[in-house]
């Protein structure tokens, strides 16, 4: 590898860096990140995003699940206001997932534990 192509290497995260990351009052760097809390009765196990406007979001304790819809664009703009579109509950905590888009559809398969 070429001295510049190793100086590019190490630039280029720097770069990325520079522009993810800001100064804070005490001088450290701070991500630039929104953080919405969804406020879920349980622990979430498993999130996926559909085509950059929808959230579905399994949230299971030890012997149940709640499986929810939220519109990110939503979430970005009503903050902790914002409300999942629709819910529905399973019986027995997700422990994966698969989402596969079929046209105007989606189609997905949970994996559920049980005790």
């Amino acid at each position: 590898m070429s001295g510049s192509e190793v100086e590019m290497l190490v630039l280029h995260p720097l770069r990325l860096a520079n522009t993810l990351y800001h100064l804070n009052s005490l001088g450290m760097n701070t991500p630039e990140a929104l953080s919405t809390p969804l406020h879920q009765a349980s622990s979430v196990t498993w999130v996926k995003l559909l085509q950059g406007q929808l959230l579905i979001v399994a949230s299971s304790n030890a012997h149940q699940s709640t499986l929810s819809l939220w519109s990110v664009p939503a979430l970005f703009q009503g903050g902790k206001q914002a409300a999942e579109l629709t819910k529905c509950y399973l019986p027995g905590p997700v422990y994966r997932g698969v989402l596969d888009l079929q046209g105007n559809n989606a189609v997905f398969a949970l994996e559920l534990r049980s005790r």
